[in-house]
């Protein structure tokens, strides 16, 4: 009877990790910015940062806040997460309205960003929010009315594709001509690879069985990911760039 009782009392931890866990989800509610995404703790780099124009909105949140970045990328981490804790996407307004809010953040021509002040549109895509995005609409679309649709995951898949380095494969951060003059040049990101790799992979899982979803196109992708596969490996191999990872946010 002793052992029963026993193994029917809560395990020590077990009861350690539900506090974790209650003191995580504490963490991750407190990070959210109105707009719906979440933020990421500010770093030296992010406050010198080529993505936003000097005294705007965003570049004074980034110098004056401890967690002043929002992202698209850290937005997506916090959803796993989630998912991962409680088996599902917990269906709550916020994380709608981070939905909506990435959705937003789309660009002309399928690419999604951040707010940057530079540009009439104050969107600058990147490739790595553009993955990230594409792997939020796509791993979670069951989670979420009305779904991304075939043509619009295919617009960003095409960004994706024309954004890709010449001629090795791989990613940058961002592309050069969507840069405010005279700022970061584009190069190998080994981040926004692994992000553009796992959201081509999740886009040709998640539409297989598609009729639109023609044999050339699916071809450009796999080859996509291989040349971009490599380009990882090759950089690894290397020594990589510890910069490019981290710069993340």
């Amino acid at each position: 009877m002793n052992r029963i009782i026993e193994l029917l009392r809560p395990n020590r931890r077990f009861k350690r990790w539900l506090n974790m866990r209650r003191g995580a989800l504490a963490v991750v509610a407190a990070c959210q910015r109105n707009s719906g995404l979440w933020l990421l703790r500010t770093t030296p780099f992010s406050t010198q940062d080529a993505y936003t124009s000097s005294g705007n909105l965003e570049d004074r949140r980034r110098g004056e806040e401890i967690f002043g970045v929002q992202s698209i990328t850290v937005t997506w981490s916090v959803f796993v997460a989630l998912r991962e804790i409680f088996g599902r996407l917990p269906d709550h307004p916020r994380l709608a309205a981070a939905r909506t809010t990435i959705y937003q953040q789309r660009a002309d021509e399928g690419g999604y960003g951040t707010v940057t002040g530079w540009r009439t549109h104050h969107i600058l895509p990147t490739c790595r929010h553009t993955a990230t995005a594409l792997l939020t609409f796509l791993q979670f679309s069951d989670s979420f009315s009305p779904p991304l649709s075939y043509a619009q995951g295919r617009e960003t898949i095409q960004w994706l594709l024309g954004s890709a380095l010449k001629p090795d494969g791989g990613w940058p951060f961002a592309r050069r001509a969507d840069l405010e003059p005279g700022k970061a040049a584009e190069g190998l990101e080994p981040l926004a690879t692994a992000c553009a790799i796992a959201a081509l992979c999740e886009f040709l899982r998640h539409f297989s069985d598609k009729r639109e979803l023609d044999r050339v196109f699916a071809e450009d992708i796999d080859k996509a990911i291989a040349s971009g596969f490599a380009r990882l490996a090759a950089n690894n191999e290397r020594g990589g760039s510890r910069e490019s990872f981290d710069s993340a946010r």
